[in-house]
């Protein structure tokens, strides 16, 4: 089944800005790789309530907000 990400509100440096606070570390000053996004999603740390993502999934829209249960649109 295809993918296809339509719209993302948030930034993804603070979302790991806030991962990297919460163990005492220091800001990455960039925004994190495609390996560290993917797996902040499917841990549903807390962080990401900073992000939004609406996607299309075969025929479907979607929408995550943070880390609450996922909203089908369509």
């Amino acid at each position: 089944m295809k993918t296809e990400i339509l719209k993302i509100k948030g930034d993804w440096q603070e979302v790991v800005d806030d991962c990297r606070a919460t163990v005492g570390k220091e800001s990455l000053g960039k925004d994190p790789s495609t390996t560290f996004k993917r797996g902040i999603l499917l841990a549903e740390h807390s962080p990401i309530r900073d992000i939004s993502i609406k996607w299309l999934s075969g025929d479907k829209a979607v929408r995550m907000s943070g880390n609450e249960s996922v909203q089908i649109l369509g």
